[in-house]
């Protein structure tokens, strides 16, 4: 039976879009789930019902009771708290399709204040089970949260929301850094947020161009250990790859940093020092030239390699910024 009480929709003003690797529950994988208001289930919506909710011919439907509260092209359910037999908040989310846009999550409030759809919450990363709490008048969760740390790192925010208020309360907000060992890095994000290992490239780059060099890498592939202590990354600007790219290279050891980037603001500019011991630096930038057509004097440089020669030392170390 539908339920009587009032629907009330709360809008917030945070909008957030995400990317990711995962691929979202179809509407067949998902359950229907019992709730005090009724059934709650993701279907796939008639071709009218999708034409007058989201002008598209299909589309999915999460449904409560007999009544759409969304529709898109994908429709899931992130998480039941507390659990599937005893449902008071729902996590949900709708997306274009795709995966560069867009995704727009929400809360649905299943307690006995009344129907409540949160629009546009600040989403759940951590989709494992105990990572939403309870307290006495609500839940507390963590997420990303919005703007950005000193030098570019991600906010992680405490999220607090109170059944039948209809909007999510900020009670905490701070940088994310990444303090894992090196050998549990996987990403370039993961080391230029280590504030202790990032290090020899702040100081290379100086503050501003180092904020403004990791939005080069936006989009990238894994880090690559080049030998031990050096790492490499690269990536490019997202939606902008043509056009705005940046590889980096650090010796966590010995405290060094090599980058290099282009971009049509900054054009094109290697930040470093390589010497003859170097080489295995200079091949990787040599490697990464190669996919983008690019090379050493493309960026107003002599190859390093022709630049060196031994001596006694065997330390004779020419900059090439």
């Amino acid at each position: 039976m539908e339920s009587k009480l009032p629907i009330l929709t709360f809008i917030l003003a945070i909008t957030f879009s995400i990317f990711s690797a995962s691929s979202p529950l179809q509407a067949a994988d998902q359950a229907p789930i019992i709730t005090p208001k009724g059934v709650l289930s993701v279907r796939q919506g008639t071709t009218e019902e999708c034409k007058k909710l989201v002008d598209y011919s299909k589309c999915e439907v999460l449904d409560l009771a007999g009544k759409a509260l969304l529709a898109d092209s994908i429709v899931s359910i992130d998480i039941v708290f507390p659990d599937e037999k005893n449902p008071q908040i729902i996590f949900a989310f709708k997306s274009t399709g795709g995966n560069a846009c867009c995704r727009f999550f929400y809360l649905i409030d299943l307690t006995d204040s009344g129907r409540v759809l949160v629009n546009a919450i600040p989403t759940l990363v951590d989709r494992s089970e105990g990572v939403v709490k309870s307290f006495s008048k609500g839940i507390t969760y963590q997420a990303y949260g919005e703007g950005e740390g000193p030098l570019g790192e991600p906010i992680w925010s405490v999220y607090r929301y109170v059944f039948g208020s209809g909007k999510i309360e900020t009670l905490r907000s701070l940088p994310k850094y990444s303090y894992s060992p090196m050998e549990e890095k996987k990403y370039p994000e993961d080391l230029l947020n280590d504030p202790v290992k990032r290090e020899p490239l702040v100081k290379l780059l100086g503050e501003a161009e180092f904020k403004s060099f990791r939005n080069n890498l936006q989009t990238a592939p894994p880090l690559e250990k080049l030998s031990t202590g050096l790492y490499a990354g690269e990536g490019c600007l997202a939606h902008s790859c043509g056009s705005s790219q940046g590889a980096f290279v650090i010796d966590v050891v010995n405290r060094r940093a090599w980058a290099i980037r282009f971009d049509p603001n900054n054009k094109r500019k290697f930040y470093g020092t390589l010497s003859a011991k170097d080489d295995v630096i200079q091949q990787f930038f040599e490697k990464w030239f190669g996919r983008e057509n690019l090379s050493w004097q493309k960026f107003g440089i002599i190859p390093p390699a022709k630049l060196v020669s031994p001596s006694i030392s065997g330390r004779v170390e020419v900059p090439i910024v």
